[in-house]
């Protein structure tokens, strides 16, 4: 029965992908599936195999996965489909993120807030806790928008965002590409800096989507991500927080005519 062992990159998730597999079972016994192992299957469905059914001798069988557009950012999964006398051994990868790509207009700003609590102890004192090992990260901006085609593209990909992993790049650590470097794992880091190994990053082109890899690696100069890039001169390199939106006004006309939007965004876990 082929194949023994299969891996597959989703790439980025923003819509449900499917990948279609098809064992043929190439012995002279009938193959019953026994049992399966899966790790890391949220959001992730198995379709058109299960526990109790056979391969015939010399018969193919297809069943498909499906990974879904809600879960981890990061999908990292494995499925062990074991039969009577084999093993077959699966592995997927991927990732699950909205960027909002909007750049800034005007009153941008980012600050550090830690939960703490007061606690009383039996002599009286008082001390302050903390209730968190980090600080979180608040950021917000006015956005200036054309036209009410360019608000309605923005309230979209918030109510996109709002169901699935909204992420927003700290522009304050964002630098700009100095030249083309293609299919690259090493990118230039700016002096002022707030990636973080294990968390996400953003590429902004005007020539294509946004598109976010995991940082593996930090150095004094560059950062390592976890799949190769290209990156053109111009693009906007930015760190990212998974966030949620905290605040927005109503949008309302300026007096250049210009549709205004106030954001506020608290980074989550």
């Amino acid at each position: 029965m082929l194949p023994l062992s299969s891996s597959y990159d989703f790439g980025n998730i923003t819509e449900p992908k499917t990948v279609n597999y098809t064992l043929f079972n190439a012995s002279k016994n009938n193959q019953a599936l026994q049992n399966t192992d899966m790790k890391g299957f949220l959001g992730l469905n198995i379709r058109d195999i299960s526990i109790g059914d056979k391969i015939y001798s010399y018969e193919p069988k297809s069943f498909s996965i499906i990974a879904l557009n809600f879960g981890d950012i990061e999908l990292k999964a494995k499925l062990n489909l074991i039969f009577s006398d084999y093993s077959v051994n699966f592995s997927f990868n991927g990732k699950r993120g909205t960027i909002f790509y909007f750049i800034p207009s005007q009153e941008y700003y980012e600050e550090k807030s830690l939960k703490t609590d007061i606690f009383t102890t039996l002599s009286g004192k008082e001390y302050r806790v903390a209730l968190a090992k980090k600080c979180r990260i608040n950021t917000g901006f006015k956005l200036f928008l054309k036209s009410s085609q360019s608000l309605n593209s923005c309230m979209e990909l918030l109510g996109y965002a709002s169901k699935q992993n909204l992420l927003v790049p700290l522009w304050n650590s964002a630098n700009i590409a100095p030249n083309d470097i293609p299919n690259t794992t090493n990118i230039p880091k700016g002096a002022y800096s707030e990636f973080e190994v294990g968390k996400f990053m953003t590429i902004i082109s005007p020539f294509m989507p946004p598109i976010f890899r995991k940082v593996i690696e930090i150095n004094e100069n560059t950062i390592t991500i976890d799949d190769p890039a290209d990156i053109k001169k111009g693009d906007i390199i930015a760190p990212l927080i998974k966030a949620t939106v905290s605040k927005q006004t109503n949008a309302k006309r300026d007096s250049q005519d210009l549709l205004e939007l106030k954001l506020e965004f608290k980074e989550i876990e």
